[in-house]
């Protein structure tokens, strides 16, 4: 596997678990905490 692909697998892990973050927060009613880690997906993806 090239490095390149190494890092886009590494990435996009990390975008899930932002995603997942950004839901935890969502349903402890910290909007901002959410919408901050909702951004950070979106630019990784």
């Amino acid at each position: 596997m090239k490095k390149t692909d190494e890092r886009v697998i590494y990435w996009l892990k990390i975008a899930e678990h932002d995603y997942e973050t950004m839901l935890g927060l969502f349903k402890l009613k910290r909007y901002a905490d959410s919408l901050f880690y909702g951004h950070m997906v979106l630019e990784k993806n």
